[in-house]
């Protein structure tokens, strides 16, 4: 079993199951989310004219590769961000605002059909801005990487590695990464983890985690040296990054490759994949599907509001993939719903609030995608708008 905040080694499991229970917040992932969105809120229109001031605490909303899709391909509703590189260098992202030392992250991410995966595409950013130098005090990338050989990119190419990485600051600390292929035209629930290290000490972790399975880690580590300020910027989308230095003959994606992100989150604990609800066994039903990255048990909280009121039994899996029927629905109604889970290293797991409903999906055609905007005229980007180091 791999060690870390959620997963102690096997030795002192019991130990620190014991304390878990008296350490651990009890309200979990849903006491401690900072931010959640779906994009149903937001104006497709403020995205696509870039004010200065944001949208809605959204900031850097100033490239054309970025905009708000409506009725394409939403995870979670009819609204997501849509990336639309057609260049090198092509960015397409937007930013909230942090302030912690210890950060969980998660969206979905989507590839769309003829993707053309760059050398090395950043697709999730977590910075220290230093407003008075206007300089990152450190900086962390997530990114996808391709290993064509040669650094020879051309034609249609796969991403082969997911990776936090360095990306300027006081200390080099190099990669963590495992090898992963996305496939197109699917989505995919990306959450990280990244616990700075005590300024001095080399005590910082880092995870990732796709659909519920943790796939990397690293603890024991010196992020930031003896640099004390906080994460206090996180970037969902990124930007297109295939000149490989120079060395790629074919900088630019063969075709324009689209991107979609979804349901963005920002938390003090881990957050979890959205759980998936499909149709029950009987009328007046529901199924919840969901995958945890520990063995242990789970129930699920429901009601017409977010009181609840109802919950399914409590039932163990010894590997992490958790079902369960929701009874007694009536139709045509929404249904408010958490998850709770008690891991079997003693951590005690509460999703957020999500919704569902019992009604029959409208079928309502799709809106058209709008044509493309004029390009404007390439402007000077702040420290924190660009990416300073080449690939």
């Amino acid at each position: 079993m791999p060690s870390g905040p959620l997963f102690p080694s096997a030795s002192w499991a019991p130990r620190l199951a014991l304390l878990a229970a008296l350490l651990l917040p009890l309200g979990s992932a849903e006491a401690q989310i900072q931010y959640r969105s779906d994009f149903e809120d937001e104006d497709p229109a403020c995205f696509s004219d870039r004010p200065a001031a944001g949208c809605k605490g959204w900031m850097g909303i100033h490239d054309d590769a970025i905009s708000l899709c409506q009725w394409e391909y939403g995870h979670s509703g009819r609204q997501c961000l849509r990336l639309n590189f057609t260049k090198n260098e092509d960015y397409g992202g937007t930013w909230r605002k942090a302030d912690t030392r210890h950060i969980f992250t998660r969206f979905y991410d989507y590839y769309d059909e003829g993707f053309d995966f760059a050398a090395g595409m950043k697709i999730h950013r977590l910075s220290g801005f230093n407003e008075a130098k206007q300089v990152n005090d450190f900086d962390i990338i997530l990114q996808l990487k391709a290993d064509a050989p040669n650094a020879d990119y051309c034609g249609l190419t796969d991403a082969k590695y997911l990776a936090l990485s360095f990306n300027g600051g006081p200390v080099d600390w190099g990669s963590v990464e495992v090898r992963w292929t996305p496939e197109r035209k699917r989505w995919y629930a990306i959450e990280t983890e990244i616990k700075l290290n005590t300024p001095g000490s080399s005590d910082g972790e880092v995870r990732i985690w796709i659909d519920g399975r943790k796939m990397a880690e690293k603890t024991g580590m010196n992020l930031t040296a003896g640099v004390s300020s906080p994460i206090n910027r996180v970037l969902f989308g990124g930007w297109y990054s295939n000149a490989a230095a120079g060395k790629n003959p074919c900088p630019n994606p063969v075709g324009p490759s689209r991107r979609y992100v979804d349901d963005p989150a920002v938390s003090g604990s881990y957050i979890g994949p959205i759980p998936t609800i499909t149709l029950g066994p009987s009328p007046g039903t529901r199924t919840l599907s969901l995958v945890l990255p520990a063995p242990g048990t789970l129930k699920v909280e429901f009601g017409k509001d977010a009181g609840y009121g109802l919950a399914t039994p409590s039932a163990a899996s010894p590997n992490g993939v958790h079902t369960a029927v929701l009874t007694g629905l009536d139709t045509n109604r929404a249904y408010h719903y958490r998850v709770k889970s008690v891991f079997n290293t003693g951590y005690e797991y509460v999703s957020p609030d999500y919704t569902f409903s019992t009604s029959a999906a409208a079928s309502l055609p799709p809106i058209p995608v709008p044509p493309a905007r004029k390009p404007r005229t390439p402007r000077n980007l702040r420290a924190h708008e660009y990416d300073p180091i080449p690939d």
